[in-house]
């Protein structure tokens, strides 16, 4: 497995063309009166091609002013992680981790915890004091972000929830403090 940072001009259209973002999702959590509660909502994730092109000039647009990671087997990658360059809170105090997924046929491989480390360290090195990440709801997405030591976010992005009102809008420091590695309950 490589791993490698990617400039704007190295990403293409058909950059995922090959990238699998299956996932059966069974169960989700939502707030309820204050408190995070685990429901019983299933569907399917499965992106489409135009999906997968959209998503992959999405990182290209990312990759101009911000950083755009990914793990590939051979040619193509199995997993990407894209960190937006533009501060947002009310101290400008978070970068945006915009994506994360891995391929649905290497998960569980280390390979996502890999790119979290590398986007970590991105956000360090611009001078942010935090990630702020509108992550997916379901039982599993929460379980790898909460492992890695992401807690609910102090500030909610307006505009994030917006977009994403059933996320877990989360945050992790760049400094590594908190990180326990080890599951934290909601």
């Amino acid at each position: 497995m490589v791993y490698k940072r990617f400039a704007a001009g190295e990403i293409t259209a058909n950059f995922l063309a090959a990238f699998n973002r299956y996932q059966v999702v069974r169960r989700c959590w939502r707030k309820v009166e204050g408190q995070w509660m685990l429901k019983d909502i299933g569907f399917l994730e499965q992106w489409d091609e135009e999906e997968l092109r959209e998503t992959s000039l999405d990182l290209k647009r990312i990759a101009e002013n911000g950083a755009v990671f990914a793990a590939c087997d051979g040619h193509a990658p199995v997993a990407f992680a894209a960190v937006e360059g533009k501060p947002i809170g009310s101290r400008r105090q978070y970068l945006v981790l915009h994506y994360l997924y891995t391929d649905a046929r290497y998960r569980s491989m280390g390979i996502g915890s890999e790119l979290f480390r590398m986007a970590l360290n991105y956000g360090r090195e611009q001078g942010a004091e935090k990630l702020y990440i509108s992550a997916h709801s379901s039982e599993e997405s929460q379980r790898f972000y909460r492992r890695h030591g992401c807690v609910d976010a102090e500030e909610i992005d307006p505009h994030l929830y917006e977009l994403e009102p059933c996320d877990c809008h989360l945050e992790i420091r760049t400094d590594g403090h908190g990180i326990s590695g080890t599951d934290q309950k909601f």
